[in-house]
């Protein structure tokens, strides 16, 4: 059996120090991700492990994770989030806190979130 070699070198930037994504071919800086951002894939990752059976609820998630109960909860309820709002937080579009999204979170219609999400703040660059 013969082998077939590839090499292949590689070049990433720092991407926190230049604002850039390194994986991305083009060279249009992107917005720093967000603390918001941030939490809202920690609750979309932590559902999922809740869901594939890693862990059994949310307590054992925050037990695992080293955060309160209280917190946890606090983070799993940006996945009330319309896909919108959610979509504008990842993206980098929407500048806020998970305090200041609260509100939003206790409407469970999507169309009534969108007045306490507009109070937070949009990005304007």
């Amino acid at each position: 059996m013969s082998g077939v070699g590839v090499k292949h070198t590689a070049r990433f930037r720092n991407s926190r120090a230049e604002g850039m994504n390194s994986t991305t071919a083009d060279k249009e800086p992107r917005p720093p991700i967000t603390r918001l951002a941030r939490q809202l894939a920690l609750a979309h990752h932590t559902e999922w492990l809740i869901d594939y059976g890693t862990f059994a609820n949310h307590a054992e998630a925050a037990q695992q994770l080293g955060v309160s109960r209280t917190r946890m909860a606090q983070i799993m309820r940006l996945l009330v989030l319309s896909p919108a709002i959610q979509e504008a937080i990842l993206c980098g579009d929407l500048e806020a806190t998970e305090r200041a999204t609260r509100p939003a979170t206790t409407e469970v219609i999507w169309s009534n979130q969108s007045p306490h999400i507009s109070a937070c703040g949009r990005r304007t660059t």
